[in-house]
């Protein structure tokens, strides 16, 4: 078996095939090919010197992590009634990853939203970021960090008003919110590889209103007097006045 990485350039030597032929020459002149295995056109052996080469670009992501290629060494037989003779052999070449990928958000910015006096540990949302790399390489593991720190002018603390779950990406409270005090918080939500790449996306959150408070007459009793006893229908006898008290 051989290992390379499928980030090595076209014309990358891969191994040298070696043949003996005890004829004398020129019958014991050894040619080189590949029989089967490279279906896609990625490799090449010189037919003299027996060096395997990459031909096209490799990639571990979206194609087969390992190939097995038939390559074989024919004698040069020139004289009839002699046919050349060959032997075949199996090459595995087996491809390593390479962290050649960023991950990515399916979008620019989230915007969600959060009901006032939600209990803390209340999901917001799930993000949901992708890496087509395979393997390790592909693995994210999210982070909340301050939207000031990756170039956002935002509030510095709404970052730790929230928490994320590495793993998979659920955004929870990590405070209870009243609409009264602060209805509008923003952080930024990064999404890390094992290979150290990194995709950010800003997260704008909006405190929803709750209808929380009981209204109240300005009064406890109200007195209204009238002065006849013939009213119309509709008459105005006076004015009550309620209102709704919040934290403003």
């Amino acid at each position: 078996s051989v290992y390379i990485s499928e980030g090595v350039s076209i014309g990358h030597s891969v191994l040298q095939l070696l043949a003996n032929d005890a004829d004398l020459p020129p019958n014991s002149d050894v040619r080189y090919d590949i029989t089967s295995g490279n279906d896609e056109d990625l490799f090449d052996v010189d037919p003299v010197s027996g060096i395997l080469t990459v031909k096209n670009q490799l990639d571990f992501d979206i194609g087969p992590s390992e190939y097995s290629l038939v390559v074989r060494a024919s004698d040069s037989a020139k004289s009839p009634p002699d046919v050349p003779l060959s032997t075949v052999e199996t090459i595995r070449i087996i491809l390593e990853d390479e962290n050649d990928n960023t991950p990515h958000f399916p979008v620019s910015e989230y915007l969600e939203f959060v009901g006032e006096n939600e209990a803390v540990g209340s999901p917001v949302f799930t993000a949901r970021a992708t890496d087509i790399d395979r393997g390790a390489y592909g693995q994210l593991n999210y982070s909340i960090m301050s939207a000031a720190a990756s170039g956002f002018t935002d509030i510095e603390d709404s970052w730790k008003l929230f928490r994320v779950d590495p793993v998979m990406g659920v955004v929870t409270t990590n405070a209870v919110f009243d609409y009264e005090s602060r209805n509008r918080y923003a952080f930024t939500l990064t999404a890390s590889d094992k290979g150290g790449r990194t995709a950010r996306v800003r997260v704008r959150i909006e405190i929803e209103s709750r209808d929380e408070f009981h209204p109240q007459f300005t009064e406890r009793t109200y007195r209204f007097v009238l002065g006849v006893n013939d009213l119309p229908v509709g008459y105005i006898v006076g004015h009550v006045t309620g209102v709704v008290t919040t934290n403003a």
